[in-house]
C-alpha cells in the first residue's frame, strides 16, 4: 500500500471502498475538505452516495480506507479509533 501523504484538511477520506454481498459500493473514494467547503454528492440511485456518508459518520465500516479528522486518524481498515458518538459529534 502506498504511504499516505499528510494534507491539511479538516475531513480526509483516504482510498475508502465498500462492498455489500461481494458488490463494489465504493472503490478508492478519497476526498479532502476544508473547513467552511461545501460539497455535494451527485448520482443516480445505489451508487455509494449515503453509503460514503454513513462510512464517514461511522453508521457502517468499509472494508478499507482511512478517515481523519482534524488530522486525527479515527478509522482505517476496519479499526475503530474512537467512540462513534465521539466522532459524530465532529462530523454532523
Amino acid at each position: 500500500m502506498a504511504q499516505e501523504k499528510i494534507i491539511n484538511a479538516k475531513l480526509r477520506v483516504c482510498n475508502l471502498s465498500f462492498s455489500i454481498g461481494g458488490k463494489e459500493i465504493l472503490q478508492n473514494v478519497s476526498i479532502n475538505l476544508d473547513s467552511g467547503e461545501t460539497l455535494a454528492f451527485i448520482g443516480e440511485s445505489g451508487v455509494g452516495k449515503s453509503i460514503l456518508l454513513k462510512c464517514i459518520s461511522t453508521l457502517a465500516y468499509a472494508k478499507s480506507g482511512a478517515l481523519y479528522l482534524d488530522k486525527q486518524k479515527y478509522f482505517k481498515d476496519g479499526i475503530l479509533y474512537f467512540q462513534p458518538w465521539e466522532i459524530r459529534q465532529n462530523v454532523m
